[in-house]
């Protein structure tokens, strides 16, 4: 195993250190996610994701111990975001849906519901001043 290190001065690393440690890393962290995320496809998503980070962070690994935590550990806590943002992604769901009705209603049945409000409210000006303020208060809630 090879250790990771920037090659000669440059900002990349060496792309044969990075397909070999990719080759030899990613069907078992793949795998390693699926017990995280069901989803296969996520899974490979992860993955890619952590060895993306692993280029752009330019860590050095002189011990394949030390790299192992650093790629097994990475996919978890990606896989543990993934499944956060997805729980909030249910909640604002399910919160839309039980909003919907006062939400969705189109622009046309809010001004008719303003219209007959209008028209009730002027039918009732002419009643005693206690029913007057009873009617009001029943359509206020």
């Amino acid at each position: 195993m090879a250790t990771i290190t920037p090659s000669n001065s440059s900002s990349f690393y060496d792309e044969k250190v990075i397909r070999e440690l990719f080759e030899q890393h990613y069907t078992p962290l793949v795998l390693f996610a699926k017990g995280y995320i069901p989803d296969l496809d996520t899974d490979k998503d992860v993955v890619q994701e952590v060895f993306l980070s692993l280029i752009e962070s330019q860590e050095t690994f002189n011990d394949v111990d030390n790299l192992k935590a650093y790629l097994y550990g990475t996919v978890r806590h990606k896989c543990l975001k993934y499944l956060r943002h997805e729980e909030v992604k249910r909640r604002y769901q399910k919160y839309m849906q039980s909003e919907a009705p006062d939400e969705t209603r189109t622009y046309e049945e809010r001004v008719l519901e303003e219209e007959v409000y209008a028209l009730l409210i002027k039918a009732i000006q002419n009643y005693p001043e206690l029913l007057l303020i009873v009617y009001l208060l029943v359509f206020e809630g």
